[in-house]
Formats: structure tokens, C-alpha cells, sequence
């Protein structure tokens, strides 16, 4: 069993997953290096760490691409049915206002200043701002419509 460990297959750790989720790829280790099909992992790494359900990060993505989606009808809808696809510029420093913050308001904790995005859909705010139609995820702001409240 330690030639399979030593190998680079082991060693990279790019197989981890094939490795504790495939019993077909165990059962191709086990005939190449005689493992047995239900060995442990030298790392301690079970099926667990690739359980989807609990890889928030996976939830994330999945929750950006929604949201991308649910942006990109509301887009198309009022391209059509308003004919514009920019907000307002009185629009864009409201929206600015309450995601970035000002001198006198914190910016939402939702931000990330560093990538100037919002953490929660990962839309780059320098863009999403000046698009009509859209809105926070948070329903902080929304449509311009909605933006005036």
C-alpha cells in the first residue's frame, strides 16, 4: 500500500475526489498497487469533504449563478419593455450610496472592497450599478422604480 501513497497519483492530491467518491478509480488503484478497494486516506480525507450539501462554496456559486440568471431576465424585460438598459445617474449614486457607503454610513457588510464586488451575487458593483433593471440581492435597492424609497 505505500507504493500507492508515494506515488505521484497520492501525492498531488488532484485525485482526492475520484478517490473517496469512485470505487471504480479504488478498485483501478487496488489492481495496480494491491491496496484493497476501501482504503484510508493517508490525509484523513473522507467522501464527507466532497458532500455538496455541506461545501458552502458550492451553495455560493450555485446562489451566484441564480442570481446572474434572475439579473439577466430582469435586464432583458426592461430593455423591452422600457427600452433602456442604463439606470439613471441619480440612480447609480443611490445604489453606490448604500453598497459602498458614505462618509456618514458604513458600507453594506455585504461588500467586498477589495474586488469592489458584492459578496453575495459576486457581481462586479462598477458594472452593476449602471444597469437598469436589476437589484440587490439583499433587496437593498432595486429597479430604479423601487431605487427612490
Amino acid at each position: 500500500m505505500n507504493r500507492f501513497f508515494n506515488s505521484s497519483i497520492c501525492n498531488s492530491r488532484e485525485s482526492c475526489k475520484n478517490c473517496r467518491l469512485s470505487e471504480a478509480f479504488r478498485i483501478r488503484i487496488d489492481k495496480q498497487f494491491n491496496t484493497g478497494v476501501n482504503f484510508e486516506c493517508p490525509y484523513g480525507i473522507t467522501k464527507e469533504h466532497f458532500n455538496e450539501e455541506n461545501d458552502e462554496e458550492a451553495k455560493s456559486i450555485t446562489n451566484a449563478i441564480r442570481l446572474a440568471a434572475e439579473s439577466a431576465v430582469s435586464i432583458v424585460k426592461t430593455a423591452v419593455t422600457e427600452g433602456k438598459l442604463l439606470a439613471k445617474p441619480e440612480t447609480v449614486a443611490y445604489r453606490k450610496s448604500i453598497c459602498e457607503g458614505t462618509d456618514t454610513k458604513p458600507a453594506c457588510k455585504f461588500f467586498d472592497k477589495s474586488g469592489n464586488k458584492c459578496s453575495i451575487c459576486r457581481c462586479p458593483l462598477g458594472r452593476k450599478l449602471h444597469v437598469a433593471g436589476v437589484r440587490c440581492p439583499k433587496d437593498y435597492w432595486g429597479p430604479e422604480e423601487k431605487d427612490s424609497k
